[in-house]
């Protein structure tokens, strides 16, 4: 076994002992968490069942909030991937242009995905309403700022291993699917731009 090899090896024992030691320190500290239902395989943009299971797992992430007071950060890392997901399947818009579809269909898909973004968006917003303020000023605070260069690093450890902030990929997600809900109304209901713009 040569000195990368037995790196390698020390390295997998100890996240391995450092996971069973976290596993034990939650399933002391609190009840174990429902499942999570796994994200369906990829399917047909804006297919029903790939809408559905965008809808269940919003619903599921949206049941685990607490009535009142603030949400643990894991609950709204949850929210963010359910809403994420939703997301992704709306983006999918890109990928009409290159089906051949009659205009019914077309408008059937698009109709189809503005409910999966106004899902997401109900999610995101109940999620944040789980927030306190302070913690959603200074999410705000995080997107509003001009990002800054990533330093260079000599080596990967130096790297620093924090994850998101929850709160922030929320907001995110939630930007995300009103400018998508935003593009595909103006399709699918083109007057409507026009209404407001006379009103």
């Amino acid at each position: 076994m040569n000195r990368f090899e037995r790196r390698a090896r020390i390295a997998a024992l100890k996240r391995q002992q450092k996971e069973a030691r976290r596993a034990k320190a939650l399933t002391a500290s609190e009840p174990a968490p429902e499942a999570t239902p796994e994200m369906p395989p990829e399917l047909e943009p804006y297919g029903a069942e790939q809408q559905a299971n965008a809808a269940h797992l919003n619903r599921v992430a949206r049941s685990k909030l607490p009535e009142s007071g603030t949400a643990p950060d894991r609950v709204l890392e949850a929210c963010g991937v359910t809403a994420g997901f939703g997301v992704a399947v709306s983006k999918g818009l890109k990928h009409i242009s290159e089906l051949k579809l009659d205009d019914d269909h077309a408008r059937q898909m698009l109709v189809r995905a503005a409910h999966v973004l106004d899902d997401v968006i109900c999610t995101v917003q109940e999620a944040l309403q789980a927030v306190s303020p302070e913690r959603r000023r200074e999410a705000m605070a995080v997107l509003n700022a001009e990002p800054e260069p990533e330093p260079l690093y000599s080596t990967p450890q130096q790297r620093p291993r924090r994850g998101p902030d929850p709160v922030v990929t929320l907001m995110r997600i939630g930007m995300q699917a009103a400018s998508l809900l935003r593009r595909i109304i103006s399709k699918t209901n083109p007057g409507l731009g026009r209404l407001q713009k006379a009103a």
